[in-house]
């Protein structure tokens, strides 16, 4: 009798734990060398797990604005509003809508003669290349 309440307990321990993680995915957005467009997108594709969205940098530079572009939603809702996210700060869309599918874009321009690399933390997420 006690080793079968020990594998229940066990059991539902593992799944309760498994329920709490989070998962936070680096989002990858390459600006190209001379680039002069407004907004430079991510190629990888993110959907929330619930109602908000976290994001964070933590990058070389003090801070960027970001903006999201909407791929994939069942809902109408404007996404137009950019966040500036201070190095090391983390920023969050207070609604959105759980399931839709958005690009991470940054208000950057590039007149180096270099690509430039910009990784922007999504917390909560799935993530899909498109």
């Amino acid at each position: 009798m006690k080793r079968g309440a020990y594998w229940i307990l066990t059991l539902i321990s593992a799944v309760l734990l498994s329920g709490c993680s989070e998962q936070s995915s680096a989002v990858r957005i390459v600006i190209p060398a001379g680039s002069e467009e407004e907004v430079v997108y991510s190629e990888e594709e993110i959907s929330p797990r619930n109602h908000e969205l976290k994001l964070s940098y933590d990058g070389e530079m003090q801070g960027v604005r970001v903006r999201l572009l909407v791929t994939e939603c069942r809902e109408e809702n404007a996404y137009d509003e950019a966040l500036y996210l201070a190095q090391g700060e983390e920023e969050k869309y207070d609604y959105v809508e759980k399931g839709a599918w958005f690009r991470i874009g940054v208000c950057m321009q590039n007149p180096t003669e270099e690509e430039m690399v910009l990784y922007i933390t999504a917390e909560d997420v799935d993530v899909r290349i498109q």
